[in-house]
């Protein structure tokens, strides 16, 4: 049996009829690395959040629209975009629960920023005006393409999936982890220092990046060995 990998869908308010939405990179990466992915529903009934969690094997929480502030602790600032509390509050109550049943998380972008904001730490609400020295993370043009270099920590999980301590990503991001929540520890940065990995340091498993390998797994080995790597952790 293949493990069942839960991802959070989330409501799309932009046409006149709600409708659930979720990029196709992101179940198509796991079905890639031998998983079976389940799209969850976004709402708030308890008693289904629990009953979805004793489905999954592992959840993934893919990228998506900025974390309200709120979450952690600050004020929305100037560059902070348009946030859905609804998603944050699924999303966040997702995590909670599968962490307390051990199950394995793996993150992208928004995702990573979350699982941070989950364990107490804060976000860069806004790099270009927070650190206007910092590189432009908000890749133009086709977000396939590789963007800028990233430095890996030797012996990290990074390292061992990507072969070494230097790679190079996509790019498509205007927010970043600031102070780094409990139980976590960075594998990956950019040159200008920005957090582009991290994996928890007790506990489940837990895995994220700030780029995007959903988009690039048809075409590069690492990328694929990342959501690979996931779903394994899953099967065990």
């Amino acid at each position: 049996m293949k493990p069942v990998i839960g991802i959070p869908t989330f409501v799309d308010e932009a046409e006149k009829y709600n409708k659930c939405s979720l990029y196709e990179d992101y179940p198509n990466a796991i079905v890639a690395a031998g998983g079976l992915p389940l799209l969850l529903h976004q709402h708030d009934c308890e008693e289904n959040l629990l009953q979805m969690i004793r489905l999954l094997d592992g959840l993934f929480i893919p990228g998506g629209a900025d974390i309200h502030p709120s979450f952690y602790g600050q004020e929305p600032a100037r560059g902070c975009s348009a946030c859905s509390m609804a998603r944050d509050v699924f999303e966040l109550a997702l995590v909670s629960l599968a962490r307390e049943r051990g199950l394995p998380l793996f993150g992208v972008c928004r995702g990573m920023q979350l699982f941070n904001v989950a364990l107490g730490g804060t976000l860069y609400q806004d790099l270009p005006t927070e650190l206007p020295e910092s590189l432009a993370h908000w890749q133009p043009g086709e977000p396939y393409d590789l963007h800028h270099g990233i430095s890996i920590e030797p012996g990290s999980r990074m390292e061992r999936l990507f072969g070494g301590e230097k790679s190079l990503v996509n790019s498509t991001h205007h927010q970043a982890i600031k102070a780094l929540g409990q139980g976590l520890r960075v594998t990956a940065r950019a040159a200008d220092g920005v957090i582009e990995a991290i994996e928890g340091t007790q506990g489940a498993y837990l895995h994220a990046v700030q780029f995007h390998p959903e988009r690039r797994v048809s075409r590069d080995g690492a990328c694929l060995a990342l959501f690979e790597d996931f779903v394994h952790a899953c099967q065990s």
